[in-house]
């Protein structure tokens, strides 16, 4: 029977373990603001496990599926929680979108660390090989596109729009650009620009190999009622050259009209998640 054995991973020099880990888990973060665990099973990469000190949160967790059901996940979470309360640390965050038996098998291993899971949002992901078609979106993956001329990029936006966006207080803070942090690209993240001000934009960036998510949505009272769907094919087409060619694109939706839209979007040609977010408290040290 093969071993599987837990070791520490360089943060600088993931090596095999780098698959396991999801896309700008470990960019922008000094190294000690990083502990990374790689799961090795009969002497190949089965797994990693990543923690963000300066977030506190567990920023990356995947085991290969020839290995999942014999407790991988579980031990490496332990002992990040271990080393948690070595460093005073009370609780870790674990932030996770999945479905199905995946979705459960993760919620089961937080409440067995004392976790309650909470739903935050549904995610949805589409292929965009089946836009093609579609008569809301198609257009924006054809060679002869052109967005709108109110469709700025946030690299070309000027910086008192930015400011201008920060400060205002009609939005939301979880929504503000800021608040994606190094996430967003700002190439590929786009805003309704009329009079140097910006009224509605759609964040974006990379998500996984291959793919891009929608960060976050918002719209002004000034903005047209079709700004968002102008945005959004603004988006795809800088997300679809950029990409070389089709792509996975996922987002998520908050409420009833959102879901709503981003279906009719769509047309229902689309895969459903759920972002779930839990906090893991770490193990008080025993007193001797």
């Amino acid at each position: 029977m093969a071993w599987i054995s837990i070791r520490p991973v360089d943060p600088a020099r993931p090596g095999p373990f780098g698959q396991y880990l999801l896309p700008g888990v470990l960019a922008g973060a000094p190294p000690d603001a990083v502990t990374v665990l790689g799961a090795v099973w009969d002497n190949l990469a089965c797994g990693a496990a990543a923690v963000r000190w300066d977030r506190a949160e567990i920023a990356s967790l995947f085991v290969d599926p020839q290995v999942r059901g014999l407790g991988v996940g579980g031990r490496m979470v332990d002992l990040l929680l271990e080393e948690a309360a070595r460093r005073g640390v009370e609780a870790l965050d674990a932030d996770y979108t999945l479905g199905g038996e995946e979705l459960a098998a993760m919620d089961a291993l937080c409440r067995r660390r004392g976790g309650n899971p909470l739903p935050l949002s549904r995610v949805y992901q589409a292929d965009t090989g089946r836009f093609h078609h579609s008569p809301a979106v198609g257009c924006a993956l054809s060679p002869g596109y052109r967005p709108h001329p109110s469709a700025v990029p946030f690299s070309r936006l000027p910086s008192e729009a930015l400011d201008a966006l920060e400060a205002d207080g009609r939005i939301p803070p979880l929504l503000r650009p800021s608040a994606s942090g190094d996430r967003m690209d700002p190439a590929l993240s786009v805003a309704w620009l009329r009079d140097g001000r910006a009224g509605a934009y759609l964040l974006c960036g990379e998500a996984g190999p291959g793919g891009y998510a929608l960060l976050a949505a918002w719209r002004g009272p000034d903005a047209l009622a079709a700004a968002f769907l102008i945005l959004l094919r603004a988006q795809l087409n800088r997300c679809y050259y950029r990409q070389g060619g089709d792509f996975l694109y996922s987002f998520s939706t908050l409420g009833g009209a959102a879901e709503a839209l981003a279906k009719r979007i769509v047309g229902g040609r689309c895969n459903r998640y759920e972002e779930h977010t839990a906090a893991l408290p770490a193990p008080v040290p025993s007193v001797e």
